[in-house]
């Protein structure tokens, strides 16, 4: 997105010197919308599309404005970029619950292999604390109930 961001920030200087005197061209351009499409990856992505289209239809115009080619050429490669990572960040999040399944059914597996360790231990190290903490499972952190009367100390 900030690559996409960069390129725009370039190709506007050029517009804003090609296309002077024509704030509805130059709105064509992103000029209101580039703020909108920085927040939001998939509107990042419809934003940079049109912009490739745009440098392409006035092509001649930011040529003669000593724009690159290579610079207009370019814009189309990073919105497809753009829109394939886009498409692969869709699909992670998608896939994400059947890795957290996965992970959790893996972790289970650990937790069921040293439980019988700890309660073995708890019989063994009754008498001798530090040597029972070796074995140990680690509790999940206790929640503190919140109370609506404050605390009073002495």
């Amino acid at each position: 997105m900030n690559d996409c961001y960069e390129y725009y920030k370039t190709l506007a200087f050029f517009v804003r010197k090609a296309l002077k005197g024509n704030p509805a061209v130059q709105n064509q351009f992103g000029k209101n919308d580039v703020q909108k499409a920085r927040k939001s990856q998939p509107r990042m992505v419809v934003f940079t599309e049109s912009l490739a289209k745009m440098a392409a239809k006035y092509r001649a115009d930011l040529v003669q404005a000593e724009c690159s080619q290579a610079l207009i050429d370019r814009l189309e490669g990073r919105a497809a970029a753009l829109h394939d990572a886009n498409i692969a960040q869709e699909n992670y999040k998608k896939e994400r619950g059947l890795s957290t399944q996965n992970r959790v059914q893996r972790l289970n597996k650990v937790y069921d292999l040293l439980k019988p360790l700890h309660e073995i231990a708890v019989n063994i190290y009754t008498e001798n604390p530090p040597r029972l903490k070796v074995y140990t499972m680690p509790q999940p952190p206790k929640k503190v109930a919140a109370t609506s009367e404050p605390s009073e100390e002495v």
